[in-house]
């Protein structure tokens, strides 16, 4: 080929965003209103993604799911509570993750560490 008559053929250029495997599916998840509630909850995957609570008193919790079977990463749960009462984030089995202080937001992901899947809350 002669480069300087401009008789180079086209060449295909192919852009790949991300070579990891990416499920096919995601899960949005909706959005749930807890209302006002005077004990603590417990929330699931199929809660919705988008929650927001409203804790009619101190001292109330949500517990996150068991992380058994959640694919790590993030973000699971958004969380915006609209209450002047702070809220115990937990664990499924009442471990303390984070505190959501009173009219605040986070978001929840799901981290391994040390081979060991941990709720990690980002406010």
């Amino acid at each position: 080929k002669d480069f300087n008559a401009a008789d180079v053929p086209s060449v295909e250029l192919i852009e790949e965003l991300q070579t990891g495997s990416v499920s096919d599916e995601y899960f949005y998840g909706g959005s749930n209103d807890q209302g006002a509630f005077s004990a603590g909850i417990t929330i699931t995957a199929l809660t919705g993604r988008a929650i927001r609570v409203n804790p009619s008193a101190a001292g109330l919790f949500i517990k996150l799911p068991d992380t058994t079977d959640l694919e790590d990463g993030g973000t699971w749960f958004f969380l915006d509570n609209i209450s002047s009462n702070s809220i115990a984030v937990q664990t499924s089995t009442g471990s303390a993750v984070f505190t959501l202080g009173a009219t605040s937001k986070a978001e929840v992901w799901l981290y391994t560490i040390a081979s060991v899947k941990t709720w990690v809350g980002f406010a």
